[in-house]
């Protein structure tokens, strides 16, 4: 017996992009661009404001001590609670860059990708978009988890 083979012919559809979307998604490079830029200028606040605490951590103790300035209060930021502060800071500033390339990214390659209306750049803009919530998404989750965390540990030191 002879077998029939009969071939599926499937026709993918690209998905269009209107004019009208096009409109939306190049204002909203525009606000990506914004917040990117405003959350770099705020990690690099960040970043120096670790490095000023880092160079405090070292300095003013030696200096309190020399001076006999020293009171309980000033007495508990000096040392570890510096270091620890400026590494959070660091950290932190680091993180939140990370997360402004992310999103700059997309708003520089969507905005080109709109211009050129080049299907490439949109590609990479996605990508880039793609990366900025995933990002967003796990470091929220990791917050949240901290802070649900935190509140019984606080309650057993209370104690």
């Amino acid at each position: 017996m002879e077998e029939i083979v009969q071939e599926k012919i499937v026709v993918e559809r690209q998905p269009a992009i209107t004019d009208e979307a096009l409109g939306f998604l190049k204002s909203s490079t525009g606000w990506a661009q914004f917040l990117a830029v405003v959350n770099f200028i705020c990690c690099g606040l960040l970043i120096l404001f670790g490095i000023i605490l880092l160079v405090l951590s070292f300095v003013m103790p030696a200096g309190m001590m020399a001076s006999g300035f020293k009171t309980a209060s000033m007495g508990a930021l000096t040392g570890g609670m510096l270091v620890f502060m400026s590494i959070f800071y660091l950290v932190m500033g680091g993180i939140g860059f990370v997360v402004a390339y992310y999103l700059y990214k997309f708003a520089s390659a969507s905005k080109r990708a709109v211009l050129m209306k080049d299907t490439d750049l949109l590609t990479q803009g996605i990508f880039a978009l793609n990366k900025y919530f995933k990002i967003t998404g796990i470091l929220t989750i990791a917050i949240l988890v901290l802070t649900f965390m935190w509140i019984p540990i606080s309650v057993i030191i209370a104690l």
